[in-house]
């Protein structure tokens, strides 16, 4: 057994992936190796070491690398939504205990994030670790069930991930007195703000509340009692010692040191005057003024349609001086669409069959400073230079939760007053009004009037928000949406592979009927220290045609559910330790139609109906379409699967139909090239 997990340990080092020792039987490192990021080695003699004579899992840090975690409990399916998204599997893979799958792939260094590509689908990378193939819980081991080298990070999955943060060279160090009362009640109503974690998300929620906590000024003892209230809350309740080690991740790896956003910290330097004495004017005096102020007036009949009209940003959808909100999911793609409109704008160049009027363009990057640099650079390498785009970085708050006008935005209002910009794009607006609360009426209104002060000098000013978890509007009070002179929603095209939709919810300055569809591309950006690839995500206009075409690639929801299943079956049927020409060179095994279509008619896998010729019918939809897209070929009783759309060889003659109750030919023999047509490793399965 100690054997077999260090020559495990070993061959996860000889692929270049740096380990450490695991307590046996468990998944967390134990206390010795809290500092597993910077111990953790590919050393054969180290490795040895730590293993000789012990039982130890296998730890394996992420970092520099893409683990995606295919989860298939507690109702999620990782792997349809993985085929869903991706189309399939094409690296090395590892079965876990629990019956999800580790996918390994190089050179990607992201984020690591829970759900955000898909449900079921977790992505571990920067200062994240797994738990090796070779390694028990419980009595059940991680298997590797593909034996392939690793495959490049594909560009399209690494595009959707969010870059990691660079932790602060003083990370460690607090920056205030910790503990104090004004930091533990600031503490406490963060904490008693934030909602509860569900299942599946609760690791990194818990995670970025603690960050939140220790910012404020907070110990990290001190951290756990604040959050135990908050941990108990979740469903179902994070335990104590779960708890403790999102609490300790986060004093370990976090970004900031603690107190980063204590109050002494933020306003340092700031001194306030005391108020002078002014008057109190009379009575009378105070009605003359605001009537003076006011900008009510009464306009004759004759002057009624002879105003000019606004000039526009982008025609028929944002004109100058209004405000508007581009807003969707977490990945969704509105801050690759949010650039590319700011780009068009600063060139002149239409946006989506739109005329746009060439301006300056102030882009606020106030969430992602250094990705949105390289999108800029992606950007102008793909439609060429534009002068007139500029950056805004270093933004810690616009918007605060007092009345003084925030510092970040005096500087933005001078800077606007200077260059005159016709567009100030702001992403995020979560990002820039840090520490206020999107649903409290008061504070949306602050925000509200915080942006309609960049319009001053005629700027079209428009937001990069978040949407709820249902609805058609922005996140939060309803302040803002009642604000907005645009608004438009992103999101996934249901009936398109890979398309992205933006929707027009409210649009003073025309129809909300604009068609805006559009891909996520990576653009090459060059070569890191390593020789890897760098790519930045870009947006790539999509027409009424082209979407129309990429819709009958779409897989609808049946056909997944069915072709998921056929995937898993096939997985099982692959001894470990298999080889990788088993499941990516044509030489799958295949499945007993019969066995297949008893497993996706079982009632609640496709289908929840008690007939079961409706479950039926429904399963002989899904299969025919899997055929006529080129997903599976069906010959002699059994299915193969053959990929999203790709033959398994280029010169392999596509299958036929194959429908219930019409009697077809049988395909031809599919011969590989070098193969003996006599041989029974010739056929299909």
């Amino acid at each position: 057994m100690h054997n077999d997990k260090l020559a495990a340990a070993l061959a996860l080092a000889a692929r270049g992936l740096r380990v450490f020792p695991l307590p046996p039987n468990g998944r967390r490192p134990s206390a010795e190796w809290k500092g597993w990021p910077e111990t953790a080695t590919t050393d054969p003699e180290k490795i040895r070491a730590w293993w000789e004579g012990t039982d130890c899992n296998i730890g394996v840090v992420t970092t520099g690398w893409l683990l995606i975690d295919l989860d298939m409990k507690h109702g999620k399916n990782g792997v349809a939504a993985w085929i869903e998204l991706h189309g399939g599997f094409d690296t090395f893979m590892v079965r876990t205990p629990s019956g999800g799958y580790h996918l390994y792939y190089s050179g990607a260094d992201v984020a690591g994030s829970e759900s955000h590509l898909g449900d079921g689908i977790d992505v571990r990378s920067h200062n994240n670790y797994a738990v090796g193939p070779g390694s028990i819980v419980d009595g059940r081991a991680y298997e590797v069930v593909a034996d392939e080298p690793f495959a490049p990070a594909p560009p399209e999955i690494v595009s959707r991930c969010k870059l990691p943060g660079l932790r602060a060279e003083n990370a460690a160090v607090p920056l205030v007195e910790l503990d104090t009362p004004a930091a533990v009640t600031a503490a406490v109503e963060r904490v008693k703000a934030a909602s509860p974690a569900m299942q599946g998300e609760q690791s990194e929620r818990a995670y970025k509340l603690a960050n939140e906590v220790k910012d404020c000024g907070i110990s990290e003892g001190m951290c756990n009692t604040i959050m135990a209230e908050w941990a108990a809350r979740c469903s179902p309740p994070i335990l104590p010692h779960d708890l403790a080690g999102r609490v300790a991740n986060a004093y370990q790896y976090g970004q900031n040191a603690p107190g980063a956003k204590n109050a002494a910290v933020l306003f340092e330097g700031v001194s306030i005057p005391p108020p002078e004495y002014v008057p109190q004017p009379t009575p009378q005096e105070v009605h003359a003024d605001q009537a003076a102020r006011s900008r009510l007036r009464l306009i004759p009949a004759a002057e009624c349609g002879a105003a000019s009209h606004r000039e526009y940003v982008w025609k028929g959808v944002l004109s100058a001086g209004q405000i508007g909100c581009i807003f969707g999911q977490p990945g969704a793609g509105k801050s690759v669409l949010a650039p590319h409109v700011a780009y068009a704008v600063a060139q002149g160049r239409h946006a989506f069959g739109q005329r746009t009027k060439a301006g300056t363009v102030f882009y606020v990057a106030a969430e992602d400073e250094a990705g949105m640099q390289d999108r800029r650079s992606a950007l102008r390498q793909r439609h060429g230079d534009a002068p007139g785009l500029h950056l805004i970085g270093g933004v810690s708050a616009l918007v605060t939760g007092n009345d003084a006008v925030a510092p970040d935005l005096a500087r933005l209002l001078q800077l606007a007053e200077e260059h005159r910009p016709s567009l100030i794009m702001i992403d995020t607006l979560a990002a820039s009004a840090a520490g206020l609360d999107e649903n409290s009426s008061s504070d949306m209104s602050r925000i509200v009037e915080a942006m309609r002060s960049l319009t001053r000098f005629g700027a079209a000013v428009v937001l990069v928000h978040h949407s709820p978890k249902s609805g058609d509007t922005p996140r939060g009070h309803s302040v803002l949406n009642g604000a907005l002179d645009m608004s438009m929603i992103v999101g996934p095209d249901p009936d398109a592979e890979d398309v992205i939709r933006a929707e027009l919810r409210k649009n003073r300055n025309g129809t909300c009927n604009l068609d805006i569809a559009f891909r996520i591309e990576a653009a090459a950006m060059g070569l890191d220290g390593d020789g890897d690839p760098i790519t930045a995500p870009v947006c790539l206009e999509r027409t009424e045609d082209e979407v129309r075409s990429d819709r009958k690639l779409k897989l609808r929801k049946g056909e997944t559910t069915a072709l998921a299943t056929l995937q898993q079956m096939t997985i099982d049927l692959m001894p470990a330790n298999a080889s990788g020409d088993v499941l990516f060179n044509g030489k799958r095994p295949s499945v007993a139609l019969l066995d297949w279509q008893e497993r996706c008619t079982s009632k609640g896998v496709m289908s929840n109906a008690a007939k079961p010729g409706a479950r039926n019918r429904e399963f002989n939809a899904a299969r025919n379409g899997l055929v006529a897209k080129n997903c599976i070929y069906i010959a002699d009783g059994r299915v193969t699967y053959l990929g999203r759309g790709n033959e398994i060889d280029p010169h392999r003659p596509k299958p036929p139909a194959w429908t219930v109750g019409i009697v077809r030919p049988p395909p031809p023999t599919y011969v590989p090239a070098g193969a003996d047509a006599a041989s029974p490793a010739s056929l299909p399965n």
